[in-house]
C-alpha cells in the first residue's frame, strides 16, 4: 500500500514542515476521492482488483461511478472489452484483470453482452 506521508516527503523534500503537512493532507484527500486511482485504472495502468481495493469498491461498476461523478470519460467500457475479447484482440484473462473480476465472470459478462437475455 501507499504510505502517503512518505510519498509526500519524497515528492516535496525541500518544503518546510508546515507546507509539507498541507500538501500531504491535500494529497490524502485527493487519493481518498478515488480520482487518481480511477484515472490510472482507465489508462490500463492499474488492474481493476487493485483499483477496487484502493478505493474500497465492491466491484468494477464503482470505478465507473467515480469516473461519472467526477465527469471523467472512461477509457473503456465493459461492452468494448467484451467486443475486444470476441474479436480476439484481447485475451479473456487480460479482460478479467482490467475489470478486476475472475475469468469466469468475464466470460459470463461477454455472454450477457452478446445476448442480454442470457
Amino acid at each position: 500500500m501507499l504510505d502517503i506521508a512518505e510519498f509526500a516527503r519524497q515528492r516535496w523534500p525541500r518544503d518546510g514542515a508546515a507546507k509539507l503537512d498541507v500538501m500531504t493532507q491535500a494529497l490524502a484527500a485527493d487519493v481518498d476521492s478515488g480520482i487518481p486511482v480511477v484515472d490510472v485504472w482507465r489508462r490500463f495502468e492499474l488492474p481493476g482488483r487493485i483499483a477496487q481495493r484502493l478505493i474500497g469498491a465492491s466491484g468494477y461498476q464503482a470505478l465507473y461511478d467515480v469516473l461519472q461523478s467526477n465527469s471523467m470519460p472512461p477509457g473503456f467500457t465493459p461492452s468494448e472489452i467484451g467486443r475486444w475479447v470476441r474479436e480476439g484482440r484481447l485475451p479473456v484473462e487480460r479482460a478479467a484483470e482490467i475489470l478486476g473480476i475472475t475469468t469466469a465472470e468475464t466470460e459470463d459478462l461477454i455472454i450477457r453482452l452478446r445476448d442480454p437475455d442470457a
